[in-house]
């Protein structure tokens, strides 16, 4: 027994040597994929940088990018400038005009392309959230007796309970813009 414990604790180096190989193999493709993806970001510029996700390398080469697309579309208004594409995500990863990227994909993601619908939508619900202000008791007053003459009592209590949430969100849509307008 003590001789496989010897053998297990003289793998222990070895093992260790190899996580630590796996570790800055990874940490280097972590920073050439940060590198690369601050890249394609400066050489598409805004516009077609918002209609792309993933940038990586073709697993064959370092010499060829994949760039992922949310639709069809944006793939073939890529395409259409491929080449001045290549060229400048070349300069910006700083590849001599000698050795420049030898050739640049473009690929529809439906991964990428639910990402930034959720992203846009996300953001649209962030940003269109309003704080309700309450009812005062005359907003209160005035709208109970504009339903009164309402004879069933659940479209009555219906009526009311829409008009006091609209009028609230109005009145915190006011706020909000009166407290944005202040700074």
């Amino acid at each position: 027994m003590n001789e496989n414990r010897s053998h297990s604790d003289n793998m222990n180096p070895l093992k260790d040597g190899i996580q630590s190989f796996l570790n800055q193999k990874e940490s280097t493709e972590i920073r050439q994929n940060r590198i690369l993806r601050q890249a394609w970001q400066k050489a598409a510029g805004d516009e077609a940088a918002s209609f792309t996700g993933s940038v990586i390398y073709d697993k064959k080469s370092l010499d060829i990018v994949v760039v992922y697309t949310v639709s069809s579309i944006n793939r073939a208004e890529l395409e259409a400038r491929k080449e001045l594409y290549r060229l400048a995500l070349s300069d910006a990863l700083g590849r001599l005009p000698d050795n420049p990227l030898k050739e640049i994909r473009f690929a529809v993601s439906r991964t990428t392309a639910l990402a930034k619908a959720s992203a846009k939508a996300w953001k649209g619900i962030e940003n269109s959230y309003v704080e309700p202000v309450s009812f005062t008791p005359d907003e209160d007053r005035h709208a109970r007796e504009r339903v009164a003459e309402i004879d069933d009592a659940k479209l009555k209590l219906s009526l009311y309970k829409a008009m006091k949430a609209t009028i609230e969100w109005k009145k915190g849509k006011e706020a909000s813009k009166s407290s944005q307008n202040r700074f």
